[in-house]
């Protein structure tokens, strides 16, 4: 999906359950949006839901950043 509710799905281990709440910009072709990550899955798959714009697509990206300010970092 583009918008709202989606599943996030990383390469490698990357999340913790703590992440539930964490902030995430991402990018997927020329459009870069954000959203939150909902619920923990696995360390590689989280349910995320998309609060800025549409993402530019579903095809895997590179361009992405977790929230640094995080009161579980």
């Amino acid at each position: 999906g583009k918008t709202g509710s989606i599943t996030l799905t990383a390469s490698a281990s990357l999340f913790a359950a703590s992440d539930v709440g964490r902030l995430v910009r991402i990018k997927i072709g020329s459009n870069w949006s954000w959203g939150e990550i909902t619920a923990f899955t696995s360390a590689t798959v989280v349910s995320f839901t998309v609060k800025g714009a549409a993402l530019g697509g579903t095809t895997a990206t590179t361009d992405w950043r977790l929230g640094a300010f995080y009161a579980n970092n």
